[in-house]
């Protein structure tokens, strides 16, 4: 079976990147993801290619006449192949593309990603609340990742739940790795407080070189990692220049894992978040966490290693909870064992999401 999928980026590795790309990993070779990219290039190539996928390249949204064109033509020549079309969204505001599946006779999916919209202005926000209303009236199948970002998308609607499951081997805390990456990154004898994710407004990444600044005063044996990459890397940088603290810009990394292993703290101050796989990902790597309180939905909290603090407290309020947090990771490996045994195991939440796409196919 064939799905056409919507929601990759051309040039990210962020949160629906990641679900999408290793959900498909962990389904059977039957299943085939072909996905519909805004630009005319992506990094994801290969690894849709090494799936058996498709790529169809589209004109950025900004263009809406042409990529509505875009859209037709290729929902047109695709009906002879698959009957279901899957959207993974972080907003409702450009949903054209969702009705024009439909007119065409698509059994529709939409997945919501988000739980809010921040910093995106007036119109975008406004637009979202249109169309969260008019798809009430529709037949689409609604997937979410909480049920705040249910909840965000489509009100008192029924959402399915899916689980941005992941795959618990890879991140398992491993010893001789995390000596490993401490030794290479010159870290041996120090407590290492690190984050994960897009250097962007929604992670917060300015208030979190303040955490680390006042990490520093506490706990004089600290140092500090950052994976990844985003429109406030320079800015993000200049703070911590600022500041006088000295992080690791480490960009994007293919390896992640090995990074959470070396860690001892790993913090995440979002805005919001419609789940924060990168907290699943931590705790499975033994990892104690903190995280945003209210804004963070509760269901990212698998183990006791997660812990929630308001962002009022403030950078100094921060810094206490994450010197008090890291002394929990001293017995990490047993934590894998607690994700394996949750919904968060990509090996048993692939199976269901196939199963589930499946059966809409046959529906039609």
């Amino acid at each position: 079976m064939r799905v056409l999928v919507y929601g990759l980026s051309s040039d990210k590795l962020g949160g629906i990147e990641t679900f999408l790309l290793n959900m498909n990993r962990f389904m059977s070779d039957d299943m085939i993801f072909d996905y519909v990219v805004e630009g005319t290039s992506t990094i994801h190539q290969a690894a849709i290619e090494e799936k058996g996928g498709d790529v169809y390249f589209i004109s950025p949204k900004r263009n809406m006449l042409q990529n509505i064109r875009d859209w037709k033509r290729i929902l047109k020549e695709y009906r002879k192949t698959s009957q279901v079309v899957y959207f993974n969204m972080f907003s409702l505001a450009w949903s054209v593309p969702i009705y024009i599946a439909q007119k065409y006779g698509y059994r529709v999916i939409v997945h919501a990603h988000n739980n809010n919209l921040h910093n995106c202005g007036l119109v975008l926000k406004s637009m979202h609340a249109v169309n969260r209303f008019l798809l009430q009236y529709t037949s689409i199948v609604r997937f979410t990742n909480s049920d705040l970002s249910s909840k965000f998308f489509f009100g008192k609607k029924k959402a399915e739940m899916i689980y941005n499951a992941i795959d618990t081997e890879r991140f398992a805390f491993q010893p001789d790795i995390r000596e490993k990456m401490r030794r290479e990154l010159e870290i041996q004898d120090k407590h290492v407080y690190g984050f994960s994710g897009r250097i962007a407004y929604q992670k917060n990444p300015l208030f979190l070189m303040e955490i680390f600044a006042e990490i520093s005063k506490l706990d004089d044996q600290s140092t500090f990692l950052v994976c990844g990459d985003g429109d406030l890397m320079e800015q993000t940088k200049q703070k911590a220049e600022e500041l006088g603290i000295r992080v690791q810009f480490l960009g994007n990394v293919l390896n992640v894992q090995d990074y959470y292993q070396a860690m001892d703290c790993f913090i995440l101050p979002s805005r919001f978040e419609g789940l924060g796989i990168v907290l699943i990902e931590a705790q499975c790597a033994g990892l104690p966490c903190i995280t945003s309180a209210e804004v963070v939905p509760q269901a990212a909290k698998i183990t006791d290693l997660l812990e929630f603090v308001p962002l009022q407290n403030g950078s100094c309020g921060w810094a206490a909870a994450c010197v008090q947090k890291k002394d929990l990771g001293v017995s990490r490996g047993k934590h894998n064992c607690d994700v394996n045994l949750s919904y968060y195991c990509i090996r048993n939440e692939a199976v269901r999401l196939q199963k589930m796409i499946c059966s809409l196919d046959r529906k039609n």
